[in-house]
Formats: C-alpha cells, structure tokens, sequence
C-alpha cells in the first residue's frame, strides 16, 4: 500500500524537478517501488495458485508488455503531431 502511494507521489513530483540529480533521485525511488510491487504481486500469486503459477504470470507479463507498448506509441504520436513542431 505504501509502495503504491509512493508511486503516484514520485509521479506528481516529476514535473516539478528542477535539477538531474533530483528526477534521478525520484526516477530511482519510483523505480523500487514498482520494483517492490510487481514482486509483491508475484508472491501473492505464488502463495494463491502454488505450482499452477507459471502459465498466470506469463500471461500476466505478455498483456502488461503489451498494453505498455501500444500506448507508449499512441501517447508518442501524440507529440509528433503538427500542433507540436515550432517552425
């Protein structure tokens, strides 16, 4: 829970950071707490469905890759849109 909560916080302050160090610094905070999460869940899956995990976490894994790869290219295009380049 606090993990979770630290996450949505390290992406509220992003924008906010003015120097390297300091989004270095919370880009590596977020980055063990999702870290800490995905583990989390990985245990709680475990502990639920003990030797049948396997297949659940692949597929679990091949959606999430997935879904992050189609919207991490829907959100570029947005950016390389024309209202976006400054001539």
């Amino acid at each position: 829970m606090i993990n979770t909560m630290l996450l949505a916080l390290c992406m509220f302050v992003i924008p906010f950071c003015q120097v390297l160090p300091a989004l270095a610094f919370v880009l590596a905070v977020m980055g063990f707490n999702m870290g800490s999460v995905d583990t989390l869940a990985n245990l709680q899956m475990i502990t639920v469905f003990g030797d049948a995990v396997p297949p659940f976490l692949q597929v679990r894994n091949f959606v999430c890759n997935m879904l992050h790869t189609k919207l991490g290219l829907f959100s570029s295009n947005t950016f390389k849109s024309s209202v976006f380049y400054y001539y």
